[in-house]
């Protein structure tokens, strides 16, 4: 799992903990009002979010339970941390974007969650997608960006943007300081998330190729473009 993960607590009593997503599983643990847990991943989907936890100090995953039975630790105290160790992978990928979006991460992560949907992932392969940011480089980048958002005092999540008046929105714009000190690793972090998106491409089942065969083909070819153009520079 790419970097750091998110604690959580459980708001509710006699939350339920499945062996897959979905309430028609097998019940692994029934976890008590304040029991404190460490989410590994969440995916969106048409019934709800459900977040992949693992009891604290344990590496292996517990199962999945609804997220809407934990309280997740801010991401502001996660973003402390990367501005202390900005050379670390940032704080647990999810492997879809949602209301609590971090801007680095849906920065990098845009593309690859756009071809899982598309491509109608399962569970499994939208697990994968995490193990591939910190592969190719991803999560470093993410983390890079996000330490950079924090020393220049600008908001790391979509939350925070919507909490500032449309007047001081301006205040928000990230300086020339910022993009001159993250310019080295723009080229190195674009190469990056194209690695990322091919890599994404390739976990497609020979049926999911068939099915979305021209989008697959034009996504392939996009991304052709935009590697020669990189290279070129």
């Amino acid at each position: 799992m790419a970097g750091r993960a998110g604690r959580a607590i459980v708001n509710k009593g006699s939350s339920l903990v499945y062996s897959e997503m979905s309430t028609e599983r097998k019940v692994v643990k029934t976890l008590k009002r304040g029991d404190a847990v460490v989410i590994d991943m969440s995916i969106s989907g048409a019934d709800g979010e459900w977040c992949r936890i693992r009891e604290e100090n344990q590496k292996i995953s517990l199962g999945w339970v609804r997220c809407k039975l934990l309280d997740r630790e801010q991401e502001t105290k996660l973003s402390g941390v990367i501005s202390q160790t900005p050379e670390v992978a940032a704080p647990a990928l999810r492997s879809t974007g949602g209301g609590d979006e971090r801007l680095a991460e849906s920065n990098y992560m845009r593309n690859a969650w756009n071809i899982a949907n598309l491509l109608e992932f399962n569970a499994d392969q939208w697990e994968r997608l995490p193990e591939l940011a910190e592969r190719t480089g991803v999560s470093r980048c993410i983390a890079e960006m996000e330490a950079a958002y924090v020393r220049y005092g600008l908001p790391t999540t979509k939350p925070e943007v919507d909490k500032v008046p449309m007047d001081d929105l301006k205040k928000f714009v990230p300086p020339a300081a910022m993009t001159r000190e993250l310019m080295p690793s723009r080229r190195r972090c674009d190469l990056s998330e194209l690695n990322l998106s091919e890599q994404v491409l390739d976990l497609a089942t020979p049926e999911q190729r068939e099915k979305y065969a021209v989008q697959v083909k034009a996504f392939r070819n996009i991304l052709a473009t935009k590697r020669a153009t990189i290279m070129r520079y």
